[in-house]
């Protein structure tokens, strides 16, 4: 298909239409994979703010699977992006279902009858208090940080 393709655009139409084909209305583990395809679709060719590093980044996933298949791919891309992309078309042709044991699932939803327990509300303001004590004494102590926001934030109890 990408051999085809003159351009990424047009691969990206072809992408799109083979993926609609394959996308099984019925079938959620198909659909889940197909739509999560379609936003890699959708979010390629797309600047992003990277915020621990303050710097823009562009999204290029699927344009760089039209370069590796028309031989002319980049060589800093890391081979997991490929070995990942060609999984997730696998999974569209072969979907796998996940089915959770049914007794953890119910433990896990009865750990806490609500959110808005105020054992559970009280346990999360002690870990916001721990956890922004923490940051602000890390922030303290080192001038330059690897996370360089452009503001420093100071710890009040």
């Amino acid at each position: 298909m990408a051999k085809k393709c003159d351009n990424i655009k047009l691969f990206k139409d072809s992408l799109r239409s083979f993926i609609f084909s394959c996308r099984d209305v019925a079938n959620i583990s198909k659909r889940e994979i197909a739509e999560r395809l379609l936003l890699w679709l959708d979010y390629d060719a797309q600047t992003i703010d990277e915020l621990s590093s303050v710097t823009q980044i562009e999204i290029r996933t699927i344009s760089d699977f039209w370069h590796y298949f028309r031989n002319d791919f980049m060589e800093n891309t890391s081979s997991d992006l490929y070995i990942d992309l060609y999984n997730q078309f696998a999974l569209l042709e072969n979907p796998v279902e996940i089915h959770s044991d049914r007794l953890s699932v119910k433990r896990q939803m009865n750990r806490w009858p609500s959110g808005l327990d105020q054992n559970l509300i009280a346990l999360r303001n002690e870990n916001k208090k721990t956890y922004n004590k923490l940051f602000d004494t890390k922030n303290r102590k080192s001038a330059h940080s690897i996370l360089p926001f452009p503001f420093r934030r100071k710890y009040e109890p």
